[in-house]
């Protein structure tokens, strides 16, 4: 997520009694893209929630392993869910890629949404498989619709687990529920349940940067339904960051989404709408997701959009009517970012990428198969260098965040500080090696100067609660993202662009520690890495 901080770091500067770098012309001029940096001033480390070269690497067909045979289900349990089918949701080259799910939750959701936007009424059946090697004592889920008191909010009513209701315990401001149903749930055994709730949406919210809110042009809907976190061997995940920090940490899982509104809104949704059906003055329209690790909805009467087809890929902007100009400059950069990170990391493998302007007062904020940008940046031309820079952020979210996951509530920097730097990979590629070590110059190394010099040199790799708002921006993302030119100037670029390729493939659709990552450079480049990681991460 490209944070407000960061925004006004940039104008700080720029007003500063420092000079603005010169500016770099590209290397290609783009259109309709204007030349990089011209409006670019020295700032701080970017904050984004919420993301080199080799031929596009191939799948494994050895790889993917076969679907696992079902799991005895706990009792007591729902029927088991129709298995709905996800041809849709990827590029058909990547179909396999279900495959390599094992035990993946399933979220089958019915939303009503009220005539005036205000409201959902929620119904959703649950399908979740005991990963851990012990019993649980219950599941929990996350209630992230609840982060802002006074702002909206979700109201779970019942939790049925076979025949008998479930006992509810809240905790953390109502942002976690404890499920329980009298019974143990045993390792490899199945829980299914079905959840009735009830969303209240905001207008004109103003927590968490304006992420969950209804406003006159746009209802943004992040991860408003109750979400299970990850389980890994740390236990359940129930941290809830600051305000300036991400909150999702979980597991990539198969989504079925139905949402009945009124038919003169459209919807923009992660993953693929599969079917439209009109009833009166509604629509109900079915979207399928996976594997993806939560889900988005936006709905409009206003915002238009322009596409462009890659093969069978689809990237779409939304902008405003009087953004029109602005949101086909969008696209430009957002498809160009997919061509860059496709051919550095690995292929992207859904059939669509939404690019939308937003009321946020983030930069930029990144969920799965949907970038969000911040509408100011459509309507200021001194901040053009800035909205590429966030558009190109938050696309690279889409390998480091939403396909690869990772703990974003204490390693950030494992998906921000490296989306960072590979938007500075972005620039290099697209307009030269010159404009990509201006802005690490001027927009990395000047902001961690200024934070050794505010705070002392802070390790990296801290949780997001060991920062105040300014430090996180100039130690996770500044500091953070000069870890990986260290790296790169150690090892070299061949095995620093393996080594990140390798890493795709290893962890793809599943969640990584900061020691995968180590071992990932590591491995390609026969070197051990791990004076870099601790002089400049720290954990």
């Amino acid at each position: 997520m490209l944070r407000q901080i960061v925004i006004l770091l940039l104008l700080a500067l720029s007003a500063s009694a420092c000079a603005a770098p010169t500016p770099l012309p590209p290397t290609v001029t783009p259109t309709p893209s204007p030349a990089p940096l011209a409006t670019m001033a020295p700032a701080g480390a970017t904050v984004l929630p919420s993301d080199f070269g080799q031929a596009r690497p191939t799948l494994d067909p050895n790889a993917a392993s076969a679907s696992p045979a079902p799991l005895p289900t706990a009792a007591p349990a729902v029927t088991p869910l129709a298995a709905p089918s996800m041809d849709a949701a990827l590029r058909p080259q990547f179909s396999k890629d279900l495959d390599k799910l094992e035990n993946e939750t399933r979220y089958v959701m019915q939303w009503d949404v009220s005539d005036d936007l205000a409201e959902i009424q929620g119904r959703q059946q649950l399908r979740y498989v005991n990963r851990a090697n012990q019993a649980l004592d219950g599941i929990y889920l996350r209630l992230f619709a609840n982060a802002t008191p006074d702002e909206g909010g979700i109201e779970i009513h019942q939790i049925m687990v076979g025949e008998r209701q479930a006992d509810i315990t809240l905790s953390q401001n109502d942002t976690v529920a404890h499920v329980a149903w009298g019974k143990t749930l045993e390792p490899g055994q199945t829980l299914e349940a079905t959840i009735d709730y009830t969303v209240k949406i905001p207008k004109n919210a103003k927590g968490r940067y304006s992420d969950f809110t209804r406003t006159d042009w746009l209802t943004t809907l992040p991860t408003i339904y109750p979400l299970i976190p990850a389980y890994d061997d740390k236990g359940w995940h129930l941290e809830m960051p600051p305000e300036y920090g991400d909150v999702v940490y979980a597991d990539s899982s198969v989504y079925d989404v139905t949402i009945n509104a009124p038919a003169e809104y459209q919807i923009i949704a992660s993953g693929e709408l599969v079917q439209e059906t009109r009833q009166g003055n509604r629509m109900m329209r079915r979207f399928i997701a996976a594997p993806m690790r939560d889900f988005d909805a936006n709905l409009t009467n206003v915002l238009e959009k322009t596409s462009t087809q890659l093969d069978d890929l689809t990237v779409t902007s939304w902008y405003k009517p009087e953004d029109a100009a602005q949101g086909a400059r969008a696209l430009d950069w957002a498809v160009n970012a997919l061509g860059v990170y496709e051919k550095r990391f690995g292929p992207y493998p859904f059939r669509s990428l939404d690019l939308i302007e937003t009321p946020t007062t983030a930069g930029g904020i990144e969920y799965p198969g949907v970038v969000t940008v911040a509408s100011n940046l459509y309507q200021d031309a001194g901040q053009t260098s800035f909205f590429e820079f966030a558009t190109a952020h938050e696309v690279a979210h889409q390998w480091f965040y939403s396909i690869i996951g990772s703990d974003q509530v204490n390693h950030p920097w494992l998906d921000e500080a490296l989306v960072q730097y590979a938007t500075t990979v972005y620039f290099e590629d697209r307009y030269g090696l010159a404009v990509a070590q201006q802005i690490r110059r001027d927009y990395f190394e000047r902001q961690y100067e200024e934070g050794k010099a505010q705070y002392g040199n802070l390790p990296a790799g801290l949780p997001v609660e060991a920062y105040d708002e300014d430090a996180y921006s100039k130690f996770v993302y500044g500091k953070g993202a000069l870890f990986f030119q260290a790296v790169r100037d150690q090892i070299g670029d061949d095995a620093f662009f393996r080594a990140l390729q390798n890493y795709y493939r290893e962890f793809k659709y599943q969640n990584a520690q900061p020691r995968d990552l180590v071992r990932a450079f590591n491995q390609a480049s026969g070197q051990d890495i791990t004076p870099l990681y601790l002089a400049w991460i720290g954990q």
